[in-house]
């Protein structure tokens, strides 16, 4: 799929190369012969030579008039074609940025971030701020395993559900609605216990691309640095105590 965008991406551009050389080719060699004509027009009507004159002139406003003509109907279809590359190139860069979701498996990210992360933010963020990547400027918590954040400007509504299957394992179904449009849903299972959470066996039912992408990621990278920060203030303080 990718490498038939990237084809049709090339032909559609030489397309459009060629349409504006000749526009421009035509116009050039048109308004010569337009320049040429009506000068000897002009000699011609001087020399009273009348219809040798008027034939020239209307040789030069013929001219004139496929130039004018060229002009138009080659700006008409530069346009058609512009608009094509930007299409394709709309559709490769969404290709591109799939292809990199899948592969870096952004459901594993969020389901992860959301068991291990998110789903505490509503608290953490009025008691211990510092746990919260700055991006995230409000959370609320829906229900058990609903959150509602507000990252960029933007509303993320996660929504989770879970199943247990026996002591400390569950799957949970998550759903991620963002500016109401569902841009995923996805599968995995929850493995809990004293020291952490984590998940396993991840299944990808939705995905809708777009920016959000970037932004899960982004939030992942910085829940990531605070957690390593944090656990550096804890160290320091426990050497600092010793």
């Amino acid at each position: 799929m990718g490498e038939q965008l990237e084809a049709e991406l090339l032909q559609l551009k030489t397309e459009l190369t060629a349409s504006r050389r000749r526009t421009a080719v035509v116009a050039v060699v048109g308004g010569f012969c337009a320049v040429i004509f009506g000068a000897f027009a002009i000699l011609r009507l001087l020399d009273k030579d009348a219809n040798i004159g008027f034939t020239m002139a209307l040789c030069a406003g013929g001219c004139s008039w496929f130039v004018l003509f060229v002009q138009r109907d080659g700006a008409t279809i530069a346009a058609t074609t512009a608009a094509k590359v930007a299409d394709v190139s709309r559709r490769i860069t969404e290709n591109k940025r799939l292809d990199f979701a899948v592969k870096q498996g952004i459901h594993r990210v969020v389901i992860d971030l959301f068991v291990r992360e998110i789903i505490h933010y509503p608290s953490w963020i009025h008691r211990s701020p510092s746990y919260v990547p700055t991006r995230v400027t409000e959370a609320v918590k829906v229900d058990t395993d609903s959150v509602q954040l507000i990252i960029g400007g933007s509303n993320y509504l996660f929504t989770g559900i879970r199943e247990p299957w026996s002591a400390g394992r569950s799957q949970i179904a998550l759903r991620l609605v963002v500016e109401d449009a569902l841009v995923l849903s996805a599968r995995a299972d929850v493995i809990e216990d004293q020291l952490k959470t984590h998940t396993v066996g991840h299944y990808l039912d939705t995905l809708l691309v777009g920016p959000w992408i970037e932004e899960l990621f982004g939030l992942w990278t910085d829940a990531d640095r605070g957690h390593h920060a944090q656990v550096e203030r804890n160290l320091r303080s426990a050497h600092a105590t010793e």
